[in-house]
């Protein structure tokens, strides 16, 4: 069994622990465990199964610093919605907290998780947002996904006009923190 440190965009932290079962994996978290089938499918893509019952389709992308061996950066894209999600596992997390790195959800930047059009802003300049605020819309793989703020502050700048399309990792929107 091995476990990860899993914290969502929102900040909220949670220890997943995942072992081999048959073909599946399980995952317990918080006490609840959950059988997991996954199948890859053409392209990124891949199909979930859970428990048996639950079904989803979905898109699991590394969107971390390959630079950065303390950047867990994850986006998930399922039902229609980018989850950003740092994963960890305990020794990665422990030798980040030695070395003091920063946050890697705090405020800063959100980058495209994945070629699209940018359909429409759900912020301006100047507004203030928090973690797990939804700030643009972008259609990709002809579904309109929805992508938040990684982190709480202020909108500095938005890079790229409505309409326009986008490859993946370009510069979207930058926040800026806000001192407390």
């Amino acid at each position: 069994m091995k476990t990860y440190v899993v914290r969502l965009s929102s900040g909220e932290t949670s220890e997943v622990h995942v072992e081999q079962d048959g073909d599946c994996l399980r995952l317990t978290q918080d006490g609840q465990s959950h059988q997991l089938d996954l199948r890859r499918l053409p392209g990124a893509m891949m199909h979930m199964l859970i428990d048996g019952r639950a079904s989803y389709d979905c898109v699991v992308e590394w969107a971390g610093d390959s630079g950065d061996a303390f950047d867990g950066s994850v986006n998930v894209l399922l039902a229609g919605r980018v989850h950003h999600l740092d994963v960890l596992d305990q020794r990665r997390v422990r030798m980040r907290d030695a070395v003091g790195s920063a946050d890697t959800l705090a405020a800063g930047a959100l980058h495209a998780p994945m070629p699209g059009r940018v359909l429409r802003y759900l912020v301006e300049v100047g507004d203030r947002v928090e973690a797990g605020q939804g700030l643009v819309v972008v259609e990709a793989m002809k579904m309109e996904n929805e992508l938040a703020a990684v982190g709480g502050g202020r909108v500095e700048a938005i890079h790229i006009r409505e309409g326009e399309n986008v490859d993946k990792g370009v510069l979207l929107v930058s926040i800026e923190a806000l001192e407390e």
